[in-house]
């Protein structure tokens, strides 16, 4: 990896632990007052609700599975797009196709959240009980996660600098500048002409 390569690699594992911490943090919360108070809300991975239900009100397993699979494709295609091998260029290819798909499960889930934040403030206009929408850290962790992986996964496109590999058949000419050395390297005495008075 060259010195260029560092900020995308940087950018990639940045926006790869950022993905990982927000999968584990509430992306939403919707608190409703009624006799008592009831909330829920909703990670990447499930919709809960307290008091409990004992159950889950909507299995949201699809989006943290899709997250999970585009980030770990993107770092590792993005690591292998810095090397200088065979791999590289279609290693680029997909690390930005990753980052894409990243970008846009998160963008699907977010408009998802604010499509139900609608909904829930719609029908609190019409309800006698007060709702409560907030959306959580890890919603604006999730796309800050998705940004800086598709910054990585673009600086990841510039091309490397070629190393020019020995050829161990080719010919290799040296040359030196060197005023004291004649043409032939060898010094020629130079007779003096008889002088004719």
């Amino acid at each position: 990896m060259t010195d260029r390569g560092k900020p995308a690699a940087v950018l990639l594992v940045l926006g790869g632990v950022l993905a990982a911490v927000s999968t584990q943090l509430s992306t939403y919360t919707v608190l409703h007052r009624a006799q008592e108070v009831f909330a829920f809300g909703g990670t990447l991975w499930r919709t809960s609700a307290a008091p409990t239900t004992g159950r889950d009100l909507n299995p949201l397993l699809s989006v943290g599975t899709w997250v999970v699979i585009t980030v770990v494709v993107m770092v590792v295609a993005g690591l292998l797009a810095l090397r200088r091998d065979r791999v590289a260029p279609t290693a680029r290819v997909v690390v930005l196709v990753a980052a894409a798909a990243f970008l846009g499960v998160v963008t699907a889930y977010a408009v998802g959240v604010l499509r139900e934040e609608e909904m829930i403030n719609a029908y609190e206009q019409a309800s006698s009980v007060p709702y409560v929408y907030r959306l959580d850290p890890g919603l604006y962790l999730l796309f800050a996660a998705a940004v800086v992986g598709l910054a990585g996964a673009v600086l990841a496109q510039r091309p490397r600098p070629a190393v020019a590999e020995p050829d161990e058949d080719a010919v290799v000419v040296h040359q030196l500048v060197d005023d004291d050395t004649p043409p032939f390297g060898i010094a020629m005495p130079v007779a003096e002409e008889p002088r004719r008075d």
